[in-house]
């Protein structure tokens, strides 16, 4: 994975959302951001890269369920994770990425934390990249 200075789009990417592969020198803080403030995707692979997991939800998500996941990343103080709107036209309802890995749900209900604890557990600072 290398940096490049360019508009990277899904196009760019092997898998929807995107795991790895080349991607913008800077990157987003930890955090959560409001629908249409993390437009640079390649920002956010890097994330990934420094091992971060990217919480990502379909547009169209219900407040209500957008505030089960603020709720989600607030378990551990939202350390090394980032929850945001997925801009790259995803099908899953949710999907959690880290460098290499992904978890997708088609629905948003009970079985979904479960399955994203234990995602967070295995990858969560598993970048390639020292977690700075």
């Amino acid at each position: 994975a290398n940096h490049e200075e360019k508009d990277f789009t899904a196009a760019d990417y092997k898998t929807n959302p995107p795991t790895s592969g080349n991607h913008f020198p800077d990157w987003y803080d930890d955090g959560v951001y409001e629908p249409g403030t993390t437009d640079n995707l390649g920002m956010l692979v890097h994330t990934l890269e420094h091992g971060r997991i990217d919480v990502q939800y379909k547009e169209g998500t219900s407040a209500e369920d957008v505030t089960k996941l603020e709720a989600f990343l607030a378990e551990t103080d939202g350390y090394h994770m980032l929850l945001f709107e997925n801009a790259t036209g995803m099908d899953a309802a949710l999907a959690a990425t880290a460098w290499g890995h992904s978890l997708t749900c088609s629905k948003i209900d009970d079985t979904t934390w479960d399955a994203l604890r234990t995602f967070r557990t295995a990858y969560i600072d598993k970048g390639p990249e020292a977690v700075p």
